[in-house]
């Protein structure tokens, strides 16, 4: 699901907003209660408070987001031109095992 921030924002706020009141008290939910609740939710919802909540803890910064766009679009060029060979994630894992390994 591909949303533009500002609608990703509405949707992460309605999502937290039926966590934010208990529903038999009319009080707010201690921590537990809000986890229970949370993980409640449909997978699309959870991923958009997940992302919501991360953003509060790493704001970004557009000017290193914006670098590292321009880094990841010219990789996409090299990979795709064949001048560079994607290494697979297994691969990756491994050679550190066996770096740290020794």
């Amino acid at each position: 699901m591909s949303l533009a921030p500002k609608e990703r924002k509405h949707l992460a706020l309605a999502a937290w907003g039926s966590l934010g009141a208990s529903q038999n008290r009319g009080e707010y939910m201690n921590t537990k209660e809000l986890i229970n609740e949370a993980v409640a939710l449909p997978v699309e919802e959870r991923a958009l408070l997940v992302d919501s909540l991360l953003r509060t803890l790493n704001q970004p910064e557009s000017n290193i987001d914006k670098k590292w766009a321009v880094l990841a679009r010219k990789r996409l060029v090299e990979m795709r031109s064949g001048k560079v060979r994607p290494v697979p994630g297994e691969d990756v894992f491994e050679r550190i095992r066996n770096r740290f390994d020794k």
